[in-house]
């Protein structure tokens, strides 16, 4: 059971990603203030700090929570089959279009980092295949541009669509 003062924690942290994502709706990431988010989140800039290192760390982390669950999600299932990996995936990109477009929409998609977990997720997904690391990171290299396109072409496609169309791609034995 959380405590009060976590879910205080986890409260303020919410509100600040959001004031945060809100903003970017209207201005380019870069042009937005410490000050603007803490004043759309009606927070102080203490709580900003002890939550954040900076406006940079309020996206990154927020990412990093939701690459978290992602890959949770993907380790709890077994013996899942490429498509079924896809179609989670895109799935998953899916459930944050708005937040997705609008880091695409100013030109701030470098502000995130997620190699790292484009390496777990292919560590997940191949832990029990005899592939060669250079085989992994290739389809999941796919997966993150094909994603990319995706954005770039306003993710109008359902992850349903997408996934039929890269599952045609690719030839059967």
């Amino acid at each position: 059971m959380l405590s009060n003062r976590n879910r205080t924690y986890k409260k303020t942290r919410y509100a600040l990603i959001q004031a945060l994502i809100t903003l970017m709706d209207k201005n380019a990431y870069k042009e937005i203030t410490v000050s603007e988010i803490v004043d759309k989140a009606a927070v102080s800039r203490q709580s900003f700090y002890r939550h954040f290192d900076g406006k940079e760390d309020v996206i990154q982390s927020y990412f990093d929570e939701l690459c978290e669950q992602f890959l949770s999600s993907i380790n709890e299932k077994k013996d899942m089959h490429i498509h079924d990996v896809l179609l989670a995936y895109f799935q998953f990109w899916a459930d944050h279009r708005i937040l997705v477009l609008t880091l695409y929409k100013h030109g701030d998609r470098t502000i995130v980092d997620i190699s790292h977990y484009l390496k777990a997720l292919a560590h997940l997904m191949f832990q029990h295949k005899t592939m060669s690391s250079y085989e992994q990171q290739f389809i999941v290299g796919g997966m993150f541009s094909v994603k990319l396109h995706w954005i770039q072409e306003g993710m109008h496609l359902s992850p349903e669509e997408l996934t039929r169309h890269i599952i045609k791609s690719i030839p059967s034995d």
